[in-house]
């Protein structure tokens, strides 16, 4: 939505609220803005502590999610980590998540048709080949 706001000739500069004040009227921006502003400062701050919950099981450290100051040294790393990320920029972002596609999701892909391969009939053909009963 941001991207169709921004494309609109003379919409360039601005934000959320000079958007939708251009379209829907002055209070309305205000609203928008608003939302926005709970959205960041609510929303973001449960999103993470789900996140550091997760963590935390998943690593099996439950001391991430239960000690005050690991929780909020965490929550600034994500929430400055996320804006690092936007400074750095897209472009090299994108180089950054094609790596990680490719360690996250084709060769784990790979590993998994591989070992099916393997098991069952996969292992007996190969035993064959190497002339293994």
């Amino acid at each position: 939505m941001a991207g169709e706001m921004a494309s609109i000739d003379g919409w360039a500069e601005g934000g959320i609220f000079t958007w939708v004040k251009g379209s829907l009227g002055e209070k309305t921006g205000w609203v928008a803005m608003f939302y926005q502003w709970v959205h960041i400062t609510v929303g973001m701050c449960t999103m993470m502590y789900v996140a550091i919950g997760a963590l935390s099981i998943t690593l099996n450290t439950p001391w991430f999610n239960t000690t005050p100051l690991v929780r909020f040294i965490l929550m600034m790393v994500i929430l400055w980590g996320a804006t690092a990320i936007q400074v750095i920029g897209v472009r090299k972002i994108g180089k950054i998540a094609e790596w990680l596609f490719i360690l996250g999701i084709a060769l784990p892909v790979i590993c998994l048709i591989l070992s099916l391969f393997m098991s069952c009939k996969g292992i007996n053909y190969i035993w064959q080949l190497i002339g293994r009963p």
